[in-house]
C-alpha cells in the first residue's frame, strides 16, 4: 500500500496524522468489540491525542452535539502541528497524491432505479464495506 518502492509511507501513516490532529475521535461498531478491547483502542488513541474527545458509536449513531459547535479547534493550537506548518511553507502534498487514494463521480444519462440500486448496496458482496 505505498507509494513506489522507495516511499514507506502507507495508510496507517495517513490515519495516525489524522488521529494526531483532530478534536474528535469517533469509534464507530463498539458493539462489535468487548469492553476490553474498547478500552485498549481508547488508550492507544489517548496516548496519540490525549485532548481530542473520544466517542464511542453503534450504528452509525453520532450524537449531533459531539462533532457539530463543539468549540474545541484552537488554531493556535493546529499552527504549531507539524502538517501546518507544511502547509503555511506551500509544501503540502494533497493526501490523495501523497497516500494513493482516489475518487471518482459517476454521472448516468438517466436515474438509478431506487428499488434495485437499494438492493445492490444492500448485497453481499465482495469488497462490502469499502464504499
Amino acid at each position: 500500500e505505498s507509494l513506489g518502492e522507495e516511499d514507506e509511507r502507507n495508510v496507517a501513516d495517513l490515519l495516525v496524522d489524522q488521529i494526531e490532529f483532530c478534536n474528535v475521535l469517533l469509534i464507530s461498531k463498539t458493539d462489535l468489540i468487548t469492553e476490553k478491547e474498547l478500552d485498549a483502542l481508547k488508550a492507544i488513541l489517548r496516548s496519540l491525542n490525549p485532548d481530542a474527545d473520544i466517542v464511542p458509536i453503534t450504528q452509525g449513531g453520532v450524537p449531533l452535539e459531539k462533532v457539530l459547535n463543539t468549540g474545541k479547534f484552537n488554531f493556535e493550537h493546529a499552527q504549531q502541528a507539524p502538517g501546518w506548518l507544511k502547509e503555511l511553507r506551500g509544501e503540502h502534498i494533497p493526501e490523495t497524491e501523497e497516500y494513493g487514494i482516489g475518487s471518482f463521480a459517476y454521472h448516468a444519462r438517466r436515474p438509478f432505479h431506487p428499488q434495485k440500486f437499494h438492493d445492490l448496496l444492500n448485497a453481499e458482496w465482495f469488497g462490502k464495506g469499502l464504499l
